[in-house]
């Protein structure tokens, strides 16, 4: 039999084996996980399926539940073991009748980013469950979600087809994830000589749908050209270029650069005209013809001078010639041909050709009540059928147009008495002629002049009677003139009593046409009793015409003034205590009329005064 020591030792090495071999148990593990397709890029609406294999290491995990996660994004999805049977977990678990997930809602950013995943077996008898690659972890798959941008067979260049319009080319970018595209263009001739590439821009912001790209373009090629358009969306290029071919004519000439100098002269002045020849292939297209036409007179050859860089073998052309006479601008255009083809015209500054006409004499005469004008003018265009018309202009008075023979000579007879009430005495006048076309015009006056009779008209404000006390006094006047010029008023004044002021008696006012002013009359007034009346009158009478009168009379009443003077008869006397003085004083009205005073008598003594105040 086994004794009890014995025993007891194999129950310890029993129990120490059994823990042992609890502790040294393995794991549940998730492994070779898989992503499909694993592509290096994908489409964002490509739908993905993902796989990993499950193993409990023989353990009872009790229920398996294995998701999928991805890194930047909130999306869990769900695998199933879809070979696993007998309540036995491991095997391989992917997505099972649910829809799978498109790739653009895998990561955070389409187009740069990669898909990154991460595992996780959550097990009923096991908190902390299998993860992979670890738990919190993912594991770049080095799948990057973007759809390739696609150009659109639409391609197109439109323009003129001559080697300085501007072009136009358009074409339809796609990005169904929304991408911006950073389109461009290249052109190039048969010969392949390329042009450095262009961008080409949209206002369309939503690119999923097809936006329209476009660009303005010139090009120095010529003959047949194919401009290829390639895209990308700042991560892939489009799949496909695509192109466009127009062309560009170098057999026919066009011209630039007209200039017409000056635009303005006289039939015997000469303009300058100047344009500048282009053509793409100045080689075979032969010895170029440039000419310039002037309204309808005709066309005129210019030759050949210096190059001009400023287009394609531009030649610099010119010529100076006169042109004759048009009652209107004369239009101006410039073409021009080679053996090949002619250009389109070109148009220049229109010429406005005539000569001012001038005046020769004029003369300016009184006749009896009349004035009469002579003037004598002519126009070098006049044999082309410029006509013209000549004025007088007398000062202060509108124009008036003369009456004018055949041979410019001219008449005009203006009554004095249609302009005498405009303006009197010396007045400026000056001639103009005009031509009927274009409005030119030559003035003179010839330093004639016209005396216009002067006329006198006036009126004036006399003021009304006076009291004034004794001493110098004022009477105002107003006098506004009427009459046709400056006038000089003589205005005289008297009094009864003589009390009009020396230099008042007699004076003369001068007031200018349509003007007032003012004048007085000054009164001595002498110191006389208070009520006195001095009756006076005043005359005036215009210079430039005596009959002119007007008189004024009025009254002076002299105002009252007052005065008073004291002096004492005896400043001195005496009396014994008890006794009286007696003193005399002397009040003096010195004013103008009777007036009764007040006074008063006072004592430094304080001795007692009799009679001491009255009036």
């Amino acid at each position: 039999m086994t004794s009890s020591r014995i025993a007891f030792v194999s129950a310890i090495g029993l129990a120490i084996l059994a823990l042992f071999m609890i502790n040294g148990a393995d794991a549940a593990t998730l492994n070779n996980a898989v992503a499909t397709p694993s592509d290096s890029r994908v489409d964002g609406s490509q739908e993905m399926q993902f796989s990993i294999d499950f193993d409990d290491q023989g353990e009872d995990v009790g229920t398996v539940a294995v998701h999928v996660w991805f890194a930047g994004t909130d999306d869990t999805y769900d695998l199933t073991c879809g070979e696993c049977s007998g309540g036995d977990p491991d095997g391989t678990y992917t997505i099972i009748g649910a829809s799978l997930p498109m790739a653009s809602s895998l990561v955070a950013s389409v187009g740069s980013d990669t898909i990154e995943y991460g595992f996780i077996a959550e097990l009923s008898n096991d908190d902390d469950g299998a993860h992979y690659p670890a738990p919190d972890a993912t594991e770049d798959t080095n799948i990057r979600v973007n759809t390739l941008p696609v150009l659109t067979d639409d391609a197109a260049v439109a323009g003129g087809g001559m080697p300085e319009d501007t072009y136009t080319i358009t074409v339809t970018y796609t990005d169904a994830d929304g991408h911006a595209g950073t389109v461009s263009a290249t052109a190039c001739d048969a010969s392949d000589n390329c042009e450095d590439a262009f961008s080409l821009s949209t206002d369309d912001s939503d690119t999923t749908d097809g936006a329209v790209y476009s660009a303005d373009f010139t090009t120095e090629l010529g003959g047949d050209i194919t401009v290829t358009v390639s895209a990308s969306d700042s991560h892939d290029d489009a799949t496909d270029d695509r192109t466009a071919t127009f062309t560009v004519d170098t057999e026919t000439p066009w011209l630039k650069n007209a200039v017409v100098s000056p635009t303005s002269a006289g039939e015997s002045d000469d303009i300058t005209f100047t344009v500048t020849y282009c053509v793409f292939d100045a080689e075979n297209t032969g010895t170029p013809s440039v000419d310039v036409s002037v309204g309808a007179w005709g066309s005129i050859p210019l030759s050949a001078g210096e190059s001009n860089a400023d287009c394609k073998n531009g030649v610099d052309y010119s010529t100076d010639s006169g042109v004759p006479w048009a009652a209107a601008a004369q239009a101006v255009s410039f073409s021009a041909s080679n053996s090949e083809a002619s250009s389109d015209a070109l148009a220049g500054d229109s010429i406005s050709i005539n000569d001012a006409p001038t005046l020769t004499t004029g003369t300016a005469e009184k006749s009896d009540t009349n004035f009469v004008f002579t003037a004598s003018a002519s126009d070098v265009n006049s044999d082309d059928g410029d006509t013209f018309k000549v004025y007088v202009t007398i000062e202060a008075d509108s124009e008036r147009e003369m009456t004018c023979d055949g041979s410019g000579d001219c008449t005009l007879t203006v009554a004095e008495s249609d302009i005498i009430d405009q303006l009197g005495g010396m007045r400026s006048v000056s001639f103009r002629v005009a031509d009927d076309n274009w409005g030119a015009e030559h003035i003179d006056g010839f330093s004639q002049t016209i005396e216009v009779t002067r006329t006198s008209s006036f009126g004036w404000v006399a003021p009304g009677d006076g009291s004034f006390q004794p001493g110098t006094n004022d009477y105002s006047f107003d006098v506004t003139n009427n009459g046709n010029s400056e006038d000089t008023f003589t205005v005289t004044a008297s009094s009864d009593n003589g009390w009009v002021a020396s230099g008042s008696e007699s004076q003369t006012v001068t007031v200018g046409r349509g003007a007032t002013e003012t004048f007085t009359i000054t009164m001595d007034v002498a110191h006389v009793a208070a009520g006195i009346v001095d009756h006076w009158s005043a005359s005036i009478t215009a210079g430039n015409d005596d009959t002119q009168t007007n008189s004024h009379e009025g009254e002076t009443t002299v105002a009252s003034v007052s005065g008073v003077s004291v002096s004492i008869g005896t400043s001195s006397g005496s009396a014994l205590p008890g006794g009286s003085v007696s003193y005399f004083f002397i009040i003096t009205n010195t004013g103008n009329a009777d007036e009764a005073f007040a006074y008063t008598t006072t004592s430094d003594s304080d001795w007692g005064l009799g009679g001491g105040a009255g009036d």
